[in-house]
């Protein structure tokens, strides 16, 4: 097996024991392929428990948020830190700090934030040469491969 894996959705995956990579810089549609990519990751991680969905989640509002906000999303990683630690970081090519914003009820627009604020245990923000990295780690109670 080689350490890529050609996506028909326009992503490359990279693959590092516990550390997943994904190129989303070439792919036509960035929070599909995100979303898609993660489920298929973290069912091989065997996590089957309401955090994978969890990190679904996590993943798309943050991958929407560097298009929306950032024009272009680079990268996304997801990393299994520990028994029921899973860290995502998205890396875009905007150098300015996501800012949460305070959402308007019933409005679309501006919960991204404060859904990862309320879902995760800790976030935020790396700034990088040609952009940022934003991260988020979510704490589970599910046991691998259980």
């Amino acid at each position: 097996m080689s350490d890529r894996t050609f996506l028909g959705t326009g992503g490359v995956e990279r693959r590092q024991g516990r550390l997943c990579r994904l190129d989303l810089s070439a792919a036509a549609h960035p929070v599909t392929t995100a979303r898609e990519w993660a489920r298929s990751v973290l069912s091989r991680w065997q996590i089957g428990s309401p955090l994978d969905e969890d990190v679904v989640l996590v993943v798309s509002e943050l991958v929407a948020n560097a298009m929306m906000h950032a024009g272009a999303v680079r990268e996304l990683h997801l990393l299994w830190l520990d028994r029921r630690t899973v860290r995502i970081e998205v890396t875009d090519t905007s150098r300015t700090a996501p800012s949460p914003m305070q959402p308007r009820r019933g409005r679309p627009g501006g919960h991204g934030l404060v859904i990862v604020r309320t879902l995760c245990r800790s976030w935020g923000t790396v700034p990088r040469a040609a952009g940022k990295t934003v991260w988020a780690e979510l704490v589970g109670s599910w046991q691998p491969g259980a």
